[in-house]
């Protein structure tokens, strides 16, 4: 089902435009991730400022951040804990992801990378990719974002 953006939202000399069902989605899951992660205390990497992340795992975060243009995010409680754990902020944009994914698994060892959550999908250098099970919703199967557990 594709729904169509009024006319006054379009800029002119261009046809119509739509937004499926799944865009919509999207975004509604986008919304609601930074609302929960505002919430729950979470902090986002700000330009220049990584000093959440313990000073082993900064450079890491601080490198793949600034490589794929993207928001680092950590809070209290994240697993393992909030020093050595990032989540790297994609929303909508898979082949982003994908990308991040690749990178990191391509260069855990010198990211120092304990394991990474993509698509709902495990990574460790230990055992490579595996599936995960479903936990229920976009963000918990790391659908919006690239989870990446940095060694201590």
């Amino acid at each position: 089902m594709l729904r169509r953006i009024p006319s006054k939202a379009r800029p002119e000399g261009r046809g119509p435009r739509f937004l499926s069902r799944r865009s919509v989605r999207l975004s509604l899951v986008a919304l609601a991730l930074g609302i929960m992660l505002a919430a729950t205390g979470c902090q986002a990497a700000s330009r220049g400022y990584y000093g959440q992340w313990a000073s082993n795992v900064a450079p890491s975060v601080q490198t793949i951040s600034q490589r794929f243009s993207v928001t680092a995010a950590t809070y209290p409680g994240h697993d393992p804990d909030q020093g050595h754990a990032a989540d790297f902020m994609v929303y909508g944009n898979t082949t982003r992801g994908v990308r991040i994914a690749t990178f990191v698994a391509a260069n855990a060892g010198w990211l120092r990378v304990k394991y990474l959550c993509w698509w709902q999908r495990y990574w460790s250098p230990q055992t490579g990719w595996r599936p995960m099970a479903n936990r229920g919703s976009p963000t918990q199967n790391h659908m919006d974002h690239v989870h990446v557990t940095f060694l201590y």
